[in-house]
């Protein structure tokens, strides 16, 4: 059996991939230890990029080095579109996927999120997102599995450990084994 493309960020400076052109697609790779002291880095950023597809990554082990540290996140400025499918994001520091401009959708399926340990697996913060059949469970520092403040999450089928999952075929209160 061969090995696929991992992209260790031990010596990364701020991003994995920092997407900026429309109808990219990343498939299959894996993301590890991509974590700096400046604020706000990621494995994954899509910057004023639009209807960018993300499936089957794997990205983990991003501890904080002094910042804000997230997994996948929308551009913090500029308009962007992404999906995220059929991908596993663990043991984190911030938020696995995280969107905080009202100028970025995000589309998150089949994804499963485990151990972020200051933050909300999955976060929108400002902006849209829609999330089906995703799994969030240990969220951090006493967040939610699903964090929406601003209530403008779209959810269905999705499961957490606390009572963050909402909408149509959603389960809450599950406890990881």
């Amino acid at each position: 059996a061969g090995t696929g493309v991992v992209l260790d960020g031990v010596y990364s400076t701020q991003f994995g991939f920092d997407l900026k052109d429309d109808y990219t697609r990343v498939d299959g790779l894996e993301f590890k230890r991509f974590s700096t002291a400046s604020g706000g880095p990621a494995a994954v950023r899509v910057s004023d990029a639009f209807n960018v597809l993300l499936d089957g990554l794997i990205v983990h082990d991003f501890p904080t080095a002094g910042g804000a540290v997230y997994g996948i996140r929308g551009s913090p400025s500029g308009a962007a579109s992404f999906t995220i499918r059929n991908s596993l994001i663990y043991d984190g520091y911030e938020s696995a996927i995280f969107v905080n401009n009202p100028l970025v959708t995000a589309t998150v399926e089949n994804v499963t999120v485990y151990g972020m340990a200051q933050n909300a697996g999955v976060y929108l913060q400002n902006g849209a997102m829609t999330v089906t059949n995703t799994i969030s469970m240990a969220g951090g520092g006493g967040s939610p599995d699903f964090r929406d403040p601003l209530a403008a999450m779209v959810q269905s089928y999705n499961l957490s450990e606390d009572t963050s999952a909402a909408g149509t075929g959603s389960l809450v209160n599950q406890v990881a084994a």
